[in-house]
Formats: structure tokens, sequence, C-alpha cells
């Protein structure tokens, strides 16, 4: 669905570097970062035009990246059954990204050694952290991830971005 959607706006019709999709990843990860910063409830909220926005939204920005990616590359996505781990230790939001952004470096540090196996599994483990910390908060990943790509189906091509 969302690498359908990727691909009717543009983004694939040259084929783009593991190091810029990594890079925006971690963009979408410091977005969420970002929105923790703002004083008040921004976990979910509508901007302008009705633009799903917030916590929740940035997060599943990142999973909508990952799956972009995993979809241009035949890749499957393999939930891992970390959540019942996730929960016992309580992990925090700010924790959630913390070591999210690892796991995207880890994919990055696999595929520099040639091992696209290793790539797919480190960013498997982001997408079960992210999915894990919004289960436990009572929010579905993939309800968000739809809502978001329903508004990203009516943007302009290319979000009106070079890259």
């Amino acid at each position: 669905m969302v690498y359908k959607t990727a691909c009717e706006h543009g983004w694939h019709e040259t084929k783009r570097e593991f190091t810029e999709i990594i890079c925006l990843i971690h963009s979408e990860l410091s977005e969420a970062l970002e929105e923790l910063r703002k004083p008040g409830d921004h976990d979910l909220y509508y901007g302008e035009n009705g633009k799903p926005e917030g916590f929740y939204i940035e997060m599943a920005d990142c999973a909508i990246r990952i799956l972009d990616w995993m979809g241009d590359e035949g890749r499957e996505v393999e939930l891992m059954d970390v959540h019942d781990i996730v929960r016992q230790c309580e992990a925090d939001r700010v924790s959630t990204i913390a070591v999210t952004h690892l796991a995207v470096s880890r994919a990055l540090e696999s595929d520099r050694k040639g091992d696209a196996d290793g790539s797919t599994f480190w960013l498997n483990v982001g997408i079960t952290l992210i999915d894990a910390q919004l289960e436990a908060e009572g929010r579905d990943l993939t309800g968000l991830i739809i809502e978001k790509n329903l508004w990203n189906k009516q943007r302009e091509y290319r979000h009106g971005k070079v890259f």
C-alpha cells in the first residue's frame, strides 16, 4: 500500500541510495522527538488542511519509510516478538526513539558490509519497536499508517520535494 503510493508520487523513478533512505528514516524519528518537546499534548492532531500530525504520525512516517524500502527491495516485514519485553521494560517514548535510531544505524552498517539480510533484520527491529511502543499506548500502527497514507495519496508529486 505505502510502496504503491510512493511509486505513484514519483519516489521510485530512479534507484535511491540506501544512505538516503536511512537519513529519511532518522529524520522521521527526529520529528517524533520534536513533537514530544512541544508543550502540551501533541500525540495526534490535525494541522493545515486536516493533515494528520503529532508523535504517533511521525512514528508512523518512520514505519512508512521502512515499509517503502522493503517494498522496493521485495523484502518481507517480520514483526518480532519483543512486545512483551518492551512492556516489561516500560520503555518510554524517548528511549524507543533512541533505540530505533540505533537499529536504523545498524541497518546502514549491515548495508555497508554488503549484508542485505542484516539491513532487513535491523529495519524489522526498528518497525517492531515502533509497533510495540504504540501498542503499549493503545494505538494501532497499521491504522496510523493507513491514515497517513490516505493523506499522502492526495499530496503533490514528490510532496514538492527533490528527495
